[in-house]
């Protein structure tokens, strides 16, 4: 399999789960990791994103029930929120004998319908409420896993599995590292909750801290460009604090968003003029100088007369980062037209 290594092309300790919008949205995802981790899983890697149709059809299309599923009302579940697809590795040797951990996940997850959940699986204990609105996908094998897992994580896959190879023997009984407020807190970071949906400039700020989970996420990078990543989202995080505490005062507003826009490009600035490649990777080093100049690319789209969105909204779908239709809305609005008062 592509960017698998040959080695671990059918290793058993590798599994992988797509965590549906309805999890997301009801904050139950951390009670879901924390669940795998206690039959003995961990987290080697996660995204957060939109599932476009191209996946979808990779996922559900070699499978489908066409006896009993509807295409279009299965497909059109996964409009109403972002997906979490989480690459694990079972961390000790309390498998059946020979059994995979993708099987042994698909054991966990439980019945597609609320009437036939088995006491003590993941749809069971967290009330799945539907057939679409199920908490999780989980493939049934070890080869549709990878074969999912590919067309979600994309060439990070086989570098993350290598990684977990040498970091999580499977024969390891050293305590788990629970990632469950590691993906509660990145959630919380992209900003999916009620209270941010109708203020569009907030909004604004938390697409683009999606953005950089999205870019960092595809193109594995290393602790230096991680951090530098992380650095700029703290900006955009730092103006989203900023925002929210003036929300009364819209000259107060203003302000902040006037200083987030020259503190973040004196920042970027700084760095397009620097030479990093002493510092990273060299695949780092092209990838962070490529993110920079799309920020200022997307900042200058947004600051001509008249602003587009569409520049702003085609990096979004490149990348697959979910925004829903009534944030897409939210944010055009608030960007077009002007705070203040009316001539």
């Amino acid at each position: 399999m592509d960017w698998l290594p040959d080695h671990l092309e059918h290793n058993r300790a590798v599994g992988f789960i797509l965590l549906k919008p309805d999890a997301v949205l009801r904050g139950i995802t951390g009670d879901v990791i924390e669940f795998l981790e206690g039959v003995g899983f961990r987290v080697i890697n996660f995204r957060i994103g939109r599932l476009p149709d191209n996946i979808f059809q990779r996922i559900y299309g070699p499978s489908f029930r066409w006896d009993l599923d509807y295409w279009s009302l299965n497909k059109e579940a996964y409009e109403y929120g972002p997906v979490i697809g989480v690459l694990l590795w079972h961390a000790s040797m309390n498998l059946k004998e020979g059994q995979q951990a993708q099987t042994f996940l698909s054991e966990q997850k439980g019945s597609a319908l609320p009437g036939d959940q088995k006491p003590g699986t993941i749809r069971a204990k967290f009330r799945a409420t539907s057939r679409v609105f199920n908490i999780l996908h989980v493939p049934d094998n070890i080869e549709t896993g990878q074969y999912e897992a590919l067309a979600w994580f994309g060439k990070v896959l086989g570098k993350s599995i290598q990684a977990a190879s040498a970091q999580f023997p499977v024969s390891s009984g050293a305590p788990l590292k629970s990632h469950r407020s590691i993906i509660e807190t990145e959630v919380r970071l992209h900003g999916y909750s009620e209270s941010h949906q109708f203020d569009g400039v907030l909004l604004y700020f938390l697409i683009k801290v999606r953005l950089l989970h999205a870019i960092e996420k595809q193109s594995n990078p290393s602790a230096d460009f991680h951090n530098i990543v992380n650095a700029i989202r703290n900006l955009y995080l730092a103006t989203v604090t900023e925002l929210g505490n003036a929300s009364g005062d819209i000259s107060l507003r203003m302000q902040a968003l006037r200083v987030s826009f020259e503190r973040e490009e004196q920042f970027i600035s700084s760095f397009l003029t620097q030479d990093v490649s002493n510092v990273l990777e060299p695949e780092d080093s092209v990838a962070f100088h490529q993110v920079l100049k799309l920020i200022v690319a997307i900042n200058q789209r947004l600051r001509i007369p008249g602003p587009t969105l569409d520049f702003f909204w085609q990096m979004m779908s490149h990348w697959r980062v979910y925004v829903s239709k009534l944030e897409r809305y939210v944010v055009t609005t608030a960007l077009i037209y002007p705070y203040g008062t009316t001539k």
